[in-house]
C-alpha cells in the first residue's frame, strides 16, 4: 500500500519516519509544504520532500501517486486541499490535539471543554489583555464573517475517512460533531526505540540528588501555572526547586507573568526554563524530578507524562482530566490534584513496586515495537477496507 505522508517540521517526526519505514507491507513517502529556503530546524531525515502548492495539487488529485493520504496534524495540509482529495484516496488524520481543542476562528475547536482556565490563573493585567483579544475576535467576526474558511474547515472533517487522537477518547468525543464521519483506528507517535524497552523495565535507579517539583510543560495560560503556585505555596517544599518549563507556546506576556510570580512566591528555588536545553541536559533534569504537576483539563503532554512516570516520578492531574482518567482506567498510578496534591504525597515517593508497575504498563502501550505493530495492524485494516 502506498502512503503520502503530510507532515511538520517537528522533533518526534524523524523517529515517526524510523517506524514506518520498519513496516514492510507499506510504501511511504513524506511531503512537507516548505516555499521558502529555509533550513528545517527538528527535522533532520533524508526522506522528507519539500514541496509546493503545484506538487500539493498534483498529489491530492492522483490516485495514482498513492493509496492513502496521511495528515500529521490539521497544520500540515490547508483545509482547503484537503476537502479537494479524491475519493479513490483514503484519508487519514492523526491529529496532535492542539488541531481538535485549540482552532481558532474562522475554525473552531472541535472538543469543547468547560474548564480550562482555574481561577487564580489570571492576574488582572492579564484578565485585561483577553478582554481586549475577545473584543478583537468578536469585531473580526462581525465585520468578516470569513463563512467559505469555516465551511472549508466543516468540509475538510467530513472528508477524513480514518481518525486517531492521541488517547482513544478523543475518538469518541469527535464523534459528537454531526460533520464527522471517520472511523476511528489505534495510532500512536512513537519515542526513540531505546525508550519504554521490557528490558529495561526492571532497571530503575531512583535520582535522589537534587528532588525537584515540575509545574505544566509550556507556556500556554491553559496550563494553569499560577494556581498551581498557590496551592503549592500551602506546602512545605524543604528546598524542593520548582521546574516550570516555558520554552515554547503561548505568548511573551502571560509567560513574564508566570516567572514574576514564581519568582515572588518561591524566590530562587523557582526554575523557568525559557530557552531549549540540549537532549542529555533535559533528560538528565527530568531524572531529578519527583513530583510533576499537569493542571490542565485537555489531552496535551502525553509523552511527558509518560517519561515522568517511567523515572518513578508522582504525576498530579485535576479530576476532569483526559489524560487522568486514561491513566487511571489502564491501571497507572497518578494523582488527584484536588485530594492528593498534600504534604504528605509530596514528601513520599512511589514505591519500587508502585515504579516497576507504571513501567510494565507503559512498556506494553508505549514501546517502539508496540507502537510499530499498533501501526501495522491500523494501516493493514485501512487496505482491507479499500
Amino acid at each position: 500500500m502506498k502512503i503520502t505522508h503530510f507532515i511538520t517540521d517537528e522533533k518526534f517526526i524523524d523517529n515517526t519516519i524510523h517506524m514506518f519505514e520498519g513496516i514492510a507491507e507499506l510504501e511511504n513517502r513524506y511531503v512537507i509544504i516548505h516555499d521558502s529556503g529555509e533550513p528545517f530546524q527538528l527535522l533532520t531525515s533524508p526522506l522528507v520532500e519539500k514541496i509546493d502548492t503545484d506538487e500539493v495539487r498534483r498529489i491530492i488529485s492522483t490516485p495514482s501517486l498513492q493509496d492513502v493520504i496521511v495528515i500529521h496534524n490539521l497544520l500540515s495540509l490547508p483545509c482547503e486541499y484537503i476537502k479537494q482529495i479524491d475519493h479513490d484516496i483514503s484519508v487519514v488524520w492523526l491529529s496532535w490535539g492542539f488541531d481538535i481543542y485549540n482552532n481558532t476562528y474562522p475554525q473552531f475547536p472541535l472538543v469543547k471543554l468547560k474548564s480550562t482556565i482555574k481561577p487564580k490563573s489570571y492576574p488582572l493585567r492579564y484578565r485585561l489583555r483577553k478582554i481586549h483579544i475577545q473584543y478583537r475576535y468578536f469585531r473580526k467576526k462581525l465585520l468578516h464573517p470569513q463563512r467559505e474558511k469555516r465551511q472549508d474547515f466543516i468540509d475538510a472533517i467530513h472528508r477524513v475517512d480514518y481518525f486517531s487522537g492521541v488517547i482513544p477518547a478523543e475518538y469518541d468525543f469527535m464523534r459528537q460533531q454531526p460533520f464527522f464521519r471517520a472511523q476511528g483506528i489505534a495510532y500512536n507517535y512513537p519515542s526513540r526505540k531505546e525508550m519504554y524497552t521490557q528490558e529495561e523495565v526492571s532497571n530503575f535507579v531512583r535520582d535522589e540528588s537534587s528532588p525537584c517539583i515540575q509545574v505544566g510543560h509550556n507556556g500556554t495560560d491553559w496550563g494553569n501555572h499560577i494556581d498551581t503556585f498557590y496551592r503549592l505555596k500551602k506546602i512545605q517544599l524543604d528546598g524542593k526547586k520548582i521546574i516550570a518549563p516555558l520554552n515554547y507556546g503561548g505568548n511573551p506576556l502571560y509567560r513574564e507573568i508566570v516567572i514574576r510570580k514564581g519568582k515572588e512566591l518561591f524566590g530562587d528555588q523557582f526554575m523557568p526554563l525559557t530557552t531549549f536545553l540540549p537532549v542529555t541536559e533535559y533528560f538528565a533534569m527530568i531524572k531529578s524530578i519527583t513530583v510533576a504537576i499537569y493542571n490542565f483539563e485537555r489531552q496535551a503532554a502525553f509523552g511527558n507524562i509518560k517519561f515522568n512516570l517511567w523515572n518513578g516520578t508522582k504525576v498530579f492531574l485535576p479530576e476532569d482530566s483526559i489524560n487522568y482518567r486514561f491513566l487511571l482506567d489502564n491501571g497507572i498510578k497518578v494523582f488527584s490534584i484536588e485530594r492528593q496534591l498534600t504534604q504528605e504525597e509530596i514528601d513520599t515517593p512511589l514505591t519500587v513496586d508502585e515504579v516497576l508497575s507504571n513501567r510494565e504498563i507503559i512498556s506494553k502501550y508505549s514501546s517502539f515495537n508496540a507502537v510499530q505493530e499498533r501501526a501495522r495492524k491500523s494501516f493493514l485494516f485501512i487496505q482491507s477496507q479499500r
